[in-house]
């Protein structure tokens, strides 16, 4: 379940940026890495991995910044503006 479809969030306005799995598969193909490499590296499970860049789960505050670190880029870089 996204963020949209959570009943938690619902009749609210959507934020700004979120997490963005296309960013993160693309920065970690950019490392020449597979996702059970990552898996291994930061360390979660593959199927974590796998959950966040099909946008099915999100990482964690920590986990992003771990991300960030191993790909070589800003934490910002993983995020998608959802505004336009």
């Amino acid at each position: 379940m996204t963020m949209t479809q959570d009943p938690a969030y619902a009749g609210t306005v959507p934020p700004a940026v979120r997490f963005s799995g296309h960013n993160l598969r693309v920065r970690r193909v950019m490392r020449g890495l597979n996702q059970k490499q990552l898996a291994g590296i930061i360390p979660q499970s593959t199927a974590s991995v796998r959950d966040w860049e099909g946008g099915r789960s999100l990482p964690g505050t920590r986990t992003v910044c771990r991300l960030a670190e191993v790909l070589d880029c800003k934490v910002e870089d993983l995020f998608e503006d959802t505004r336009s």
